[in-house]
């Protein structure tokens, strides 16, 4: 009797273990969710917080101030983690440059630069374009896996989605959705050094470095074809650069971080989609603007050619610290 009451207990005790254990990744999971929540809100204030410092500033020293402010943040992050680490490799230094030149200066250029021409909405619903360009060049070309039936259908939907936007700006000459969409095929060519540096190199440690190689590429661009930065700023345009460096810059990136440690990574991208809703809401809030029925009807096959292509067997995009899906 005494040993069939012990198992018994033990058999309680284990069972009781299993649930905390199942409780304990349900909320680490729930809290992943909330993480990619959190990082679609944040991501989709960027193009309306830029487009109201552009009364101010042009693009490119919004562009510059703004990743300047964020780099300040991820210091904070690498001071109270410890994570300042002052010997690394070359080769990891490289990636680094690499990533801060592409994805900090060419990425951020093309898309305040691009903002600067068309709107918000439009710039969000393009910027989904990553994930396809994401999936083509590390997928099909680097890795020469063949396309399956939903792969071919996906990428038509989203190609078809960004023609919508596309197609009647080339009549009335919009040029910022061009260049949105040049931006959006950047971060994968920057994806594969941001990798190989992580191995060597805390989140925050590179996304400071890499926050403040493109700061310095920026200002320097910016001074060269927009002359020095005003030194009398309104109070108003002083916030939201900083509104957008602390929160859209740089706090959103932790988020996206922390979210693709507890939830895969195509969930997490999955929620970017609601981005370009958002946007679109706070475009109309804050500069007044509505939304057309070409962004409506571009964003259904945007977000179902998203879906497609996140969802189909033998999908995989990797895991960055860009994008706007992560940047």
């Amino acid at each position: 009797m005494r040993m069939l009451h012990g198992r018994m207990l033990q058999l309680r005790v284990s069972r009781s273990i299993g649930k905390m254990r199942f409780v304990s990744r349900f909320s680490d999971y729930r809290l992943g969710e909330s993480f990619a929540m959190a990082y679609a809100f944040l991501g989709s204030l960027t193009p309306v917080l830029a487009a109201l410092s552009f009364q101010a500033v042009s693009p490119l020293q919004s562009a510059a101030v703004t990743t300047g402010i964020s780099a300040f943040v991820f210091a904070a992050i690498a001071s109270f983690r410890r994570e300042w680490q002052w010997r690394i490799p070359v080769t990891c230094a490289r990636d680094i440059a690499i990533a801060g030149m592409a994805i900090g200066f060419v990425f951020y250029g093309l898309f305040f630069v691009g903002l600067k021409h068309t709107t918000p909405g439009n710039a969000a619903i393009i910027g989904l374009m990553e994930v396809f360009f994401c999936y083509l060049f590390l997928n099909v070309l680097t890795r020469h896996e063949s396309l399956s039936t939903s792969h071919v259908l996906g990428s038509i939907l989203m190609v078809a989605g960004a023609a919508i936007v596309l197609l009647p700006g080339f009549s009335d000459w919009k040029s910022g959705d061009i260049l949105v969409l040049l931006a959006s095929a950047v971060p994968p060519f920057a994806n594969a050094a941001q990798q190989r540096a992580r191995r060597h190199v805390s989140a925050s440690f590179l996304l400071f470095w890499r926050s403040v190689i493109a700061t310095v590429a920026l200002f320097m661009l910016a001074h060269f074809l927009d002359g020095p930065l005003p030194t009398s700023v309104d109070t108003r345009t002083v916030s939201i650069l900083l509104l957008n460096g602390i929160f859209a810059f740089g706090l959103a990136k932790v988020f996206w971080i922390e979210a693709i440690h507890r939830i895969p990574i195509t969930k997490t991208i999955a929620f970017s989609c609601i981005q370009p809703l958002l946007t679109i809401l706070f475009a109309y809030l804050f500069l007044r603007q509505s939304a057309t029925v070409v962004q409506l009807l571009s964003f259904v096959p945007m977000a179902a050619g998203m879906f497609l292509l996140m969802r189909s067997p033998g999908t995989e995009i990797p895991q960055s610290t860009s994008s706007p899906v992560s940047h």
